[in-house]
């Protein structure tokens, strides 16, 4: 009976227990289950903030840039156009203000390749942007890890043609990741360092390194044990291709 009595307790708590917690929490608990129907009301909700600060504009578009990386990767492109030119309009405040410039030029590298990502026919035109802005990212501070991540998820998508490097990406990806774990205090409710890893395994993975792609599978796993996607569905797969050989 006790027992029922807690367990209609945490029921009754669990709401305001959800409300309490911050959007950073809740986004990166929304990442790890795959529950993108929370991640999509915590950036509702924090869209319609008032009086943003420039700290509360910087926060949002990385919640803008989780979201909408998922949007174009199930096809759900109208949705993703309506929050792409919500995320510009963020970068631009930002960018006048001259606010963590490393970081909003690794997004608006983002931006461009989300913009491709909507419409094929545009690469040739925002491409090279795209490609600018990591690399001014790089260049306005070589500490901060987001420039480094989207040169390296440039140049794997990148066909070779066109100057796309797999190699070069891992160098890139590497970095970020090292530069990242410098600064442990920063791990906490941080879902693009688990995105970061499961991005370098799937680069493994996809240059038939399978026993580097198992680690660093294993390396997400040994962080957030409860990463859903990585648990249940990318290590099974890995490791099933990995035996196989």
């Amino acid at each position: 009976m006790e027992r029922k009595i807690n367990y209609l307790i945490l029921i009754l708590l669990f709401p305001l227990l959800m409300a309490a917690a911050t959007p950073a929490e809740r986004v990166y608990n929304a990442y790890i289950n795959g529950d993108m129907e929370q991640w999509r009301l915590v950036l509702k909700e924090v869209q319609q903030l008032r009086s943003p600060s420039l700290k509360d504009r910087l926060e949002r578009v990385n919640y803008q840039y989780g979201y909408i990386a998922w949007c174009i990767g199930n096809s759900r492109y109208d949705e993703a156009k309506e929050w792409i030119p919500r995320m510009a309009a963020d970068l631009d405040v930002l960018e006048k203000a001259s606010y963590s410039l490393s970081t909003v030029y690794a997004y608006k590298a983002a931006y461009y390749g989300y913009r491709i990502g909507v419409s094929k026919l545009q690469a040739p035109f925002l491409g090279p942007k795209s490609n600018d802005y990591a690399k001014k990212a790089i260049k306005t501070d070589a500490g901060n890890p987001l420039g480094y991540q989207q040169y390296g998820n440039i140049l794997f998508y990148t066909p070779f043609l066109f100057g796309g490097s797999k190699e070069d990406a891992a160098g890139h990806l590497l970095k970020a990741m090292k530069l990242m774990e410098a600064k442990p205090e920063q791990l906490q409710w941080n879902w693009n360092y688990l995105s970061l890893l499961t991005a370098i395994a799937e680069l493994y993975y996809e240059t038939d390194n399978q026993k580097m792609a198992v680690y660093y599978l294993q390396k997400t796993l040994t962080k957030e044990p409860a990463y859903q996607w990585v648990k249940n569905e990318l290590l099974p797969l890995y490791l099933k291709k990995n035996n196989k050989k």
